[in-house]
């Protein structure tokens, strides 16, 4: 039979060893942090001229020539009021007189 002293010793031993093993296991559950997280997009802006400075309506309001257009936006131009919406480097959209277009968060417009 073991010694008082022999038993409390290998108890302590044996709580060490599950501690560690349980730091391990914990770690390894953790999600990896050097992957790096995904970017959020870039909202895009754009300038609006409207032909004569006509008002246009942009999500619903009435706006003019010099309005920053965002990501998201519904632009609708009236009968005879053509628009220009400049994207800055990404080139130039033309919206002919009624017309609609809906700008999405995946720059690309589309147009009906």
């Amino acid at each position: 039979m073991k010694s008082l002293r022999q038993r409390k010793a290998l108890r302590a031993a044996a709580i060490f060893l599950a501690f560690c093993f349980a730091q391990v296991y914990v770690h390894g559950a953790l999600p990896n942090s050097s992957a790096t997280a995904p970017v959020p997009q870039r909202q895009i802006t754009a300038r609006l001229t409207t032909k004569n400075n006509q008002p246009i309506t942009v999500n619903g309001n009435a706006v003019g020539t010099g309005a920053t257009l965002l990501t998201g936006a519904t632009v609708e131009t009236p009968d005879q009021v053509s628009a220009t919406i400049d994207l800055g480097d990404a080139g130039v959209v033309e919206l002919q007189p009624n017309s609609q277009s809906n700008w999405t968060s995946t720059r690309t417009a589309t147009s009906t």
